[in-house]
């Protein structure tokens, strides 16, 4: 992903944008630009077939780092972990609203994060 940017207009009802509004609160992301990229970058994920365990994760790891990098000019080791880390986050968010529609994790702002629920 190269450095220049591109303003990008969506239009939506008040309630799809009160919505959004909320979960980004909820996720204490910083805005509705940062809230929206997130749940683009979910909806790209859940169409690629990136592995996700065992040798698939240095796999997995290694494309990400393919789509970060660009053949024409170099990437600093710092924009690069960010970038990385911002898709890190993007996929734990995802893992762990699963495992939570599951049953498997609760979270409680309120307590300060995240259990696992007992079998």
């Amino acid at each position: 992903m190269g450095d220049e940017k591109t303003p990008v207009t969506i239009r939506v009802d008040t309630e799809c944008r009160t919505e959004w509004e909320e979960a980004m609160t909820e996720l204490e992301m910083g805005g509705l630009a940062e809230y929206i990229r997130a749940m683009v970058a979910v909806g790209q994920k859940q169409f690629s077939e990136v592995p996700t365990f065992g040798d698939s994760e240095s796999r997995s790891l290694q494309q990400a780092i393919k789509q970060e990098l660009d053949a024409g000019s170099y990437t600093s080791w710092d924009e690069l972990l960010d970038n990385l880390m911002e898709k890190i986050a993007v996929d734990a968010e995802t893992i762990l609203t699963r495992m939570e529609d599951a049953d498997m994790v609760e979270h409680s702002p309120r307590m300060g994060g995240y259990k696992l629920n007992d079998d």
